[in-house]
């Protein structure tokens, strides 16, 4: 982001794009099967002084996506 210091340039980016690229229980492609089988999207977004990771749910799929949404949350791993 444009708030990064230069030699820091992109890493936001770079860490909101790789943020959902696996966790521990689930490679990349298991958490994109999961969300599309739930009509789930899950993203990382870049901003100016944080990161967040949103998610948008059908009502009757929110416990299971809430297991996906957790697992990213906290247990990414950050693959190359």
């Amino acid at each position: 982001s444009r708030a990064e210091l230069p030699k820091h340039q992109g890493l936001t980016e770079l860490f909101a794009r790789t943020w959902s690229g696996g966790t521990q229980a689930r490679k990349e492609a298991d958490i994109f099967e999961s969300t599309e089988a739930l009509a789930t999207s899950l993203n990382a977004v870049p901003g100016r002084h944080s990161i967040g990771l949103s998610m948008e749910v059908v009502p009757g799929f929110l416990d299971k996506a809430l297991e996906v949404y957790f697992d990213v949350l906290t247990g990414p791993t950050f693959p190359d």
